[in-house]
């Protein structure tokens, strides 16, 4: 996806690579990597009520999904479809002083599964196979964030970047170029934004020098500049769409010991994000000794698909009467992803003579663009322990190093932000609990929990400063917004009831907290400290985004 766009000098000089970034070269952002990427409590009823503990369980479809080998307990051919209609609510607290609560109804089908043996020999030997549809992970969400004085505004981000590239205001501006495009013209598109909608503009006797087009911060007595904070900000953010995969299973058994499989995955991903943000200003004007309030809104609308390809690795076997444990691995996949993207700023100045002539509209270009995401590998270690008759225990451990994950460009190059990816993200790991109790033959009870922890390990990234994060963040396109992930933890109970040797059918409850951190903009560094420019302070929101699920799963068996 495109990102705030970084010339060779001020991304890879800050990295120390010693190499450059070809002339109109384009750049995605690195929280692709992450959200692409995201995982969470999915699947169905029984694996969900288990907290997503079933990488040794076997016999399910999600368990199947997590770790093929399982393909192999399957004694009958099986057919299950399951659904998770719910309803989420994100809660966003800025500095304990903002707020906001915003509710939305994720969910829907999610697993329709086929899987059979179909060869079982005199000598223990079996083979398996099965197809499944499941969706991997639901994006739809939405989400409010409002704030007092932020300590800086989106034009003073502007203005430090922009002065620190260097380069003329006119190269900013909408027609300077036959085809104008920011990100081919090698120059920031968040700063063009800012140009063309007229919130920033040139000083008059040097043009790579800026000045906020509200108010001229620039202090004369001293030479430096001082930031203009809005007096209020709110920012909106709708997400929708879905991560799926179809896999092609296939596994095989010796003597109900040892078990290995393996599943081809075939994915689709669709995603749309659309942003609103809105600063407010308030003024004296000192003619008049009336109030002027001016305001900026940017809004922006990114859709993105894509077509995945990769390959889940599973063995499992049996200790004594009593273990079963499973190793699988989830080799990285491959997403080749299309998007286009629009942005549309609005600027109203009420210190503009005539009136007509106050509120100003830049709406882009429909941009697109293609690249390729190769995501982190998942190695899952899994156990269950059976409780005689009357059930069991079981315990999953995954681990991913989001660092490798990696981004290429349309023509198949690396891109270079995959160096930013490998110092700011790190090590994620999860751990999941299950528990399964059977009264009766027939009645299985179930309860089960999930804990990921924060996965970042860059500078301000892992943990926010007192005084707020003070680096950029690669944001993506023209949207300067951006979350990083904090922890993820999921609650679950369930039951299940064979209601005959055809027909059972499973039910839970699961309910899931992911953790955020929310900025509206990301903080910045001068990298021209010789024009006395000053640094940003932006302190996030801490967002909790609460998520409830009813799963219900239906199976037959023949």
């Amino acid at each position: 996806m495109k990102s705030l766009y970084r010339i060779s000098f001020m991304l890879l000089g800050a990295l120390g690579l010693g190499m450059a970034i070809p002339a109109g070269a384009d750049a995605q952002g690195p929280i692709e990597a992450y959200r692409f990427g995201l995982k969470g409590l999915h699947g169905t009823a029984r694996a969900q009520a288990l907290g997503g503990a079933v990488g040794a369980l076997g016999a399910d479809p999600t368990a199947v999904y997590v770790n093929p080998a399982g393909l192999g307990l399957y004694s009958r051919s099986t057919i299950s479809i399951s659904a998770d209609p719910g309803w989420g609510k994100s809660m966003v607290n800025w500095q304990k002083s903002h707020q906001n609560e915003v509710s939305y109804s994720p969910g829907g089908f999610n697993n329709v599964s086929y899987m059979t043996p179909f060869y079982d020999s005199s000598s223990g030997t079996k083979f398996s196979m099965g197809v499944s549809y499941n969706r991997d992970y639901d994006f739809d969400r939405t989400y409010r964030m409002t704030t007092g004085v932020l300590g800086a505004g989106l034009a003073d981000l502007m203005m430090l970047i922009g002065m620190d590239e260097g380069i003329s205001f006119n190269k900013y501006i909408d027609g300077s170029t036959p085809g104008y495009n920011p990100f081919k013209n090698m120059v920031h598109p968040l700063v063009a934004m800012g140009a063309n909608a007229d919130l920033i503009r040139p000083f008059s006797d040097n043009d790579k020098l800026f000045r906020h087009a509200f108010l001229d911060t620039y202090n004369e007595t001293t030479k430096k500049w001082d930031l203009l904070p809005p007096d209020m900000t709110m920012l909106d953010v709708v997400e929708n769409g879905a991560r799926n995969s179809v896999d092609i299973n296939m596994s095989m058994g010796f003597g109900d010991i040892f078990y290995v499989g393996a599943a081809l995955r075939l994915g689709t991903v669709s995603h749309v994000r659309s942003t609103k943000y809105r600063e407010d200003f308030k003024f004296i004007n000192r003619k008049s000794n009336a109030e002027v309030n001016n305001h900026m809104i940017l809004g922006n609308e990114l859709t993105t698909s894509g077509n995945s390809i990769g390959l889940n690795l599973g063995a499992m076997v049996m200790l004594g009467d009593y273990v079963r444990l499973g190793l699988s691995y989830m080799t990285p996949e491959r997403i080749s992803m299309e998007e286009t993207y629009s942005a549309r700023m609005v600027t109203y100045n009420e210190f503009i003579e005539p009136k007509n002539k106050r509120e100003l509209t830049f709406q882009t270009a429909l941009y697109d663009n293609s690249y390729i995401l190769r995501t982190p590998g998942q190695l899952t270690a899994s156990a269950l322990v059976f409780l005689g008759q009357y059930g069991f225990v079981s315990y999953d451990f995954q681990y991913r190093d989001l660092a490798t994950a990696k981004l290429y460009a349309g023509d198949r190059t690396l891109n270079p932000l995959t160096e930013v990816i490998k110092e700011d993200y790190g090590k994620e790991m999860t751990h999941k609990f299950g528990i399964e109790v059977r009264p009766i033959q027939r009645l299985a009870l179930r309860g089960g929990m999930s804990f990921t922890g924060n996965p970042m390990k860059g500078e301000e990234f892992d943990v926010e400063p007192a005084n707020g994060l003070s680096r950029d963040a690669v944001a993506v396109g023209m949207m300067p917004d951006f979350t990083l992930p904090r922890s993820y933890q999921a609650f679950s109970l369930g039951v299940g009831y064979r209601i005959s040797k055809v027909v059972s059918i499973d039910l839970a409850y699961a309910r899931s907290t992911r953790t955020e951190q929310v900025y509206p903009f990301s903080g910045y560094r001068n990298k021209q400290n010789h024009l006395g420019l000053p640094n940003i302070e932006i302190k996030g929101a801490r967002m909790e985004d609460v998520r409830n699920n009813l799963v219900a799963t239906l199976t037959l068996a023949f």
